[in-house]
């Protein structure tokens, strides 16, 4: 017959608390893939991106994105409303104007 182990208070509030580090480090790791996999999307010009990404991938603040957008002198893309409280910028416009904007000031 298997002998039972009791743990104590003490050893499963310290086995929940392993636990719940464990969770806690594989989620910032999922979340840092993700902003990895977003900030590569907007390069390639594939699908759409927030303003937090936007920010993120132009070291801004979300304030500035919207700025640059509403900026008529500003070639900035507009964003695209897809629904009620959602908005986004396309990354292929955001790829075209990277190559017009920045590679144009340098091979003039």
């Amino acid at each position: 017959m298997k002998e039972q182990t009791q743990l104590t208070d003490e050893q499963k509030d310290e086995l929940r608390q392993k636990r719940s580090e464990q969770r806690k480090e594989k989620e910032a790791e999922e979340r840092k893939a993700r902003e990895v996999n977003q900030l590569q999307d907007v390069i390639d010009g594939i699908g759409f991106s927030t303003d937090k990404t936007l920010a993120r991938y132009f070291d801004t603040t979300r304030k500035t994105i919207w700025d640059w957008s509403r900026n008529s002198d500003n070639a900035f893309p507009k964003p695209k409303k897809i629904g009620p409280n959602l908005t986004r910028w396309s990354n292929a416009e955001l790829k075209s104007y990277r190559e017009k904007h920045f590679l144009g000031k340098l091979y003039g």
